[in-house]
């Protein structure tokens, strides 16, 4: 039996992948993808040089972006929680 690598909750066990649809899968590999790509856009916006020289317009619509990304992140483990 094969774990999924990377998602973890807290509140649950690591999810057997060979139990789960095709499209399941997916959502577990969006999720962690996902969750790559917000922790690194947390990084920059809250380490990077980069960040802190561009516009006032283009930092508010990055932080609005990584908002909209930790809810959609929020959905898909909700989503991740109804598989088991």
């Amino acid at each position: 039996m094969s774990l999924h690598p990377g998602w973890k909750d807290r509140d649950s066990p690591l999810i057997a992948v060979e139990s789960l649809a095709p499209y399941q899968k997916r959502v577990l590999d969006e999720c962690e993808e996902l969750d790559g790509r917000l922790e690194s856009l947390h990084v920059f916006i809250e380490d990077s040089p980069v960040f802190r020289g561009l516009s006032k317009i283009e930092q508010r619509l990055l932080v609005d972006q990584r908002h909209a990304m930790t809810v959609y992140r929020d959905i898909l483990r909700e989503r991740i929680k109804l598989f088991r």
